[in-house]
């Protein structure tokens, strides 16, 4: 089974080469030799990556997806607060709770309309009460893993 897809998958890819190469030659009747090094950017642009396109020039990788959730902040009350005294303070704040994290007491925050991530976790910060406050930042994956079981977990 295994070589079948790997033979229908060659097949395909050598028709989608052919038929690019066949619609990229000029009308004349000379035909050039191909550049295989340009012809598989032409035949395949979207497996180009386009984020790295900022490596040109020797400019330094940039990531075009935010750091954190706008609009959004992670909050743990200290252990001696109440529910009562939280949710007071959640309204205080004009925040309102979107989940909470049952086992490790975090909440998840809405940031009011007129203040910004950095301002809602700097003002929370100041509270004695809260043990921690942080943007609710993306998780993304530095390392791919080299255990041949990862995919089953």
């Amino acid at each position: 089974m295994k070589i079948l897809k790997y033979k229908s998958f060659f097949l395909i890819v050598v028709i989608g080469l052919f038929l690019r190469l066949n619609s990229a030659s000029p009308p004349t009747q000379e035909r050039e030799k191909p550049n295989w090094r340009q012809s598989r950017y032409l035949i395949w642009p979207d497996l180009i990556h386009p984020d790295l396109s900022g490596l040109n020039n020797s400019q330094p990788f940039q990531l075009s997806t935010p750091l954190y959730k706008e609009g959004e902040v992670l909050v743990k009350f200290k252990s001696r607060a109440t529910e009562t005294q939280i949710k007071t303070l959640i309204t205080l704040y004009g925040s309102r709770e979107l989940k909470k994290i049952p086992r490790i007491d975090v909440y998840q925050l809405e940031v009011p309309h007129h203040q910004s991530v950095h301002e809602m976790v700097n003002l929370l910060r100041l509270n004695p009460e809260v043990e921690f406050a942080e943007p609710n930042y993306y998780v993304r994956l530095a390392v791919t893993p080299n255990d041949p079981l990862f995919r089953y977990q």
